[in-house]
């Protein structure tokens, strides 16, 4: 039994690293079209219709969601930095057990907190960043020359093992490329 934890912890911890993966890339890459797309005059020029158009990085809605999919991957990446520093300590502790005799730590109890939380805290916002990553896409239509960026969210609803249901995109029967 304690193998089956050992092994289904580091397998948690993998979906949490994933997420992260998936998170940063859905974030890098919006944050690199919002800076390329040009759309719209810029806020201070609104009533000139002939003011020339600005990245839409400029305009307060995309920056905002460009800072909140910043600030949530930020979150997922301290929480892992978090446990893995938890979890070297652990095994220092528990190195120096079998030299000295055993001593209370409660570093144990905190990788046992922090490894369910870094999965599903992970890969929810994971799949929240990268819904929010096609939002920024929204003047592009769908997604059609960019294939690759449209299955992170389906991706990242894969990794989501806490059994809720599919993404209404997904359909019956289909699975994400």
């Amino acid at each position: 039994m304690s193998q089956m934890f050992h092994l289904m912890n580091y397998a948690r911890i993998g979906v949490g690293i994933q997420s992260l993966a998936l998170a940063s890339s859905a974030y890098l890459n919006a944050l690199g079209y919002a800076r390329d797309r040009k759309q719209g005059s810029s806020i201070k020029q609104w009533k000139d219709a002939t003011a020339p158009r600005v990245p839409i990085i400029d305009h307060p809605d995309v920056r905002r969601m460009l800072l909140d999919m910043k600030s949530r991957v930020e979150g997922i990446r301290a929480l892992a930095v978090k446990l893995t520093m938890h979890l070297d300590r652990a095994k220092a502790i528990r190195a120096d057990h079998r030299r000295q005799g055993p001593r209370s730590s409660t570093t144990w109890g905190q990788v046992d907190l922090l490894v369910p939380l870094l999965k599903a805290y992970g890969s929810d916002q994971a799949f929240q960043i990268c819904a929010t990553a096609i939002q920024v896409y929204g003047g592009a239509g769908y997604l059609k020359d960019w294939p690759g960026r449209a299955v992170l969210p389906r991706l990242e609803d894969l990794l989501d093992l806490r059994g809720h249901q599919p993404h209404p995109g997904h359909g019956p029967g289909r699975v994400a490329s």
